[in-house]
Formats: structure tokens, sequence, C-alpha cells
């Protein structure tokens, strides 16, 4: 793993330095690239992080939730009207590996009845990886609707990882001896993402207590 590391680095390197190159459509650019990575299972906190490096706290967040929630919507998608008994096998694998047969099988019974509170719930703190969940989902019976709208859940990890993104690409242009761009110093942006962390963090406990009573309710 440790000799993949400068590879994968260079590889995103690459990617930001042609982006950057496309000037005006960079960020459109970037969205495709997004889509396209969270359906090839790309994790979605790297696509996230590279937005924040990219375009900054603000326009990479708006870029990361609009790239996930595409993306993920099309995942879904695939899930639901191809191959079901491949995407099942690879399902079952990965919750297998995860420990996530039980609570799967509580979560799709309870997703007929409670399926946008459930979604939000999940995506606020996903105990399934992301790229997995969003096959996962479209292999129940969880009507679109309330798996778009559930899918706001995404907003919090959305903002912590581009503003993860954009800071450590500051720190990284600081540590070169090229200051931090326009954007704010770093006495701004690490105060600011620890506060987004502690956010995130609080969050995420709220939506795993939440998820197991809601789904323990439903089995009783």
């Amino acid at each position: 793993m440790a000799s993949e590391a400068p590879v994968i680095i260079n590889f995103f390197v690459h990617v930001v330095e042609r982006v950057h190159e496309l000037g005006a459509v960079a960020a459109l650019a970037y969205l495709g690239v997004y889509v396209a990575g969270t359906v090839a299972l790309v994790p979605g906190g790297v696509l996230a992080m590279v937005a924040g490096a990219l375009f900054g706290v603000v326009h990479g967040f708006g870029i990361a939730f609009t790239g996930a929630l595409l993306g993920s919507t099309a995942a879904f998608i695939l899930a639901r009207y191809s191959g079901r008994g491949g995407t099942l096998r690879w399902i079952d694998r990965r919750a297998t590996r995860y420990g996530l047969v039980a609570r799967m099988a509580r979560i799709d019974r309870t997703l007929g009845r409670r399926g946008l509170a459930l979604v939000f719930l999940l995506r606020l703190s996903p105990f399934v990886p992301y790229n997995v969940l969003n096959y996962a989902l479209g292999l129940t019976g969880l009507r679109v609707r309330d798996y778009l709208l559930g899918s706001v859940g995404m907003l919090p990890g959305a903002l912590f990882y581009a503003y993860a993104g954009n800071l450590a690409g500051d720190v990284a242009a600081a540590a070169a001896g090229h200051g931090t761009g326009n954007g704010p110093s770093l006495l701004v942006l690490v105060p600011g993402f620890l506060v987004t962390l502690g956010a995130v963090w609080l969050l995420s406990r709220y939506a795993r207590h939440e998820l197991e009573r809601l789904t323990e309710a439903e089995v009783a």
C-alpha cells in the first residue's frame, strides 16, 4: 500500500494541473470527473477534498455536493435497473467484509415505512462505505424521491471534505513558499476547520443513535 501512495499522489497532482488548464470550464469538467468517479467507486472523500483544493471551500463544497448527489443517484439507478444478480453478489461480499449483513437486513425492513428519514440518517453517519451504500440502496424498495431528498444528509460531509482539501492545499502551498493564494489565511482556515470537524462529529453521533433507535423500534 505504501508503494502505491506516490502513484496516487502523482495521479491527483496530474488531475489538478489538467483541470486548472481548462480555465472557465474547469468546474464543469471536474463535476463530470466527480460523477464518473462516484459511479466507479472512487472514495467520495478523496473526490471532495480535490474539489476543495481546486476551487476553495465554497465552490468546492458546491461541486462536491452536486457531484455526490448526481453520482450516487446514477449508481442507485444502475443497481436498480441493471444486472441485479451480479450487483447483489458484489454487495453481499462487501456487507460481509464490514459485518453489516444483520444491520442491512434491519434497515431494509425499515425502508418501506421510513425511507426518507433512514436515508438522511445514513448519509449523516454512514456505517456502510458511501459508494457501497449507493448501490445497496438501489437494490431495496426505497423510492427514488426518498433517496434524493434523504441525500441532503450528505451536506455536512461534503463541507467537511471540501474544507479539508482546501486546508491541505493551502498548507502545501505555504510550505512551498507560495502563500495561500487569494483565500483566507491559515489563521482563519484552521479554526474554521476545527469547528466544522466538531459539528460533523456531533451530527454523526446523533445520526448513529437515531439509526439504532429507528431500526430497533421497527423490528419491535
